[in-house]
């Protein structure tokens, strides 16, 4: 995982244990991690790289932002009809 894609934020907010930007965080750092064993490259995601990709799904209407942030949780975020598709690989 050289860089992180907005697909790779989209699976993490589907695999968090919740909606949240923290644990969203936590997927892809262990998506991330696991890249790097298999032999990938790249500096780990930072925090504000992670916020901006999931602004930019919600910009392209995979995502909603639900909740404002909470703390140490951040905002809280919803797949969308559009999102579950592109998911799914039937995506635009």
């Amino acid at each position: 995982m050289s860089a992180i894609s907005e697909r790779d934020v989209l699976s993490a907010v589907a695999a968090a244990a919740s909606p949240r930007s923290a644990y969203i965080g936590d997927e892809v750092q262990k998506m991330h991690a696991k890249a790097v064993k298999a032999g990938g490259k790249g500096h780990t995601p930072t925090t504000v790289l992670i916020l901006r990709r999931l602004r930019s799904l919600e910009k392209f209407g995979f995502l909603e932002c639900v909740g404002g942030p909470d703390g140490y949780y951040g905002f809280e975020w919803r797949i969308t009809d559009a999102g579950r598709k592109e998911l799914e690989g039937r995506g635009p």
